[in-house]
């Protein structure tokens, strides 16, 4: 999702868990193979168990940045079911956002 903080464009992403809870949320300039990484890594040091399967959007630095992390095995790049309560948890914020 993009966003603009202090007029400057940001992206917003997202990680939710398999129950829709907002495991994390950063808002980051780009969105290419580093600004995954960081996501990715944030995530894995604050999760006590290692996940089972990962479900991204067909964003192509996911799979990269799962690559160099080793875990392209459990990426599952979902299209319409399988990212579908990561796209539904984004929609209490965006309509939080037009109410400002």
């Amino acid at each position: 999702m993009v966003c603009n903080i202090g007029g400057k464009r940001m992206y917003l992403w997202r990680a939710v868990d398999d129950e829709g809870e907002v495991l994390d949320v950063v808002a980051q300039k780009r969105r290419d193979l580093d600004a995954a990484l960081t996501l990715l890594k944030r995530l894995l040091r604050n999760q006590p168990v290692e996940p089972e399967a990962i479900v991204t959007d067909g964003l192509a630095s996911y799979g990269s940045a799962l690559r160099e992390l080793g875990l392209d095995g459990i990426h599952r790049p979902g299209r319409l079911r399988e990212n579908n309560r990561a796209e539904n948890s984004h929609l209490p914020i965006g309509r939080r956002e037009r109410k400002m």
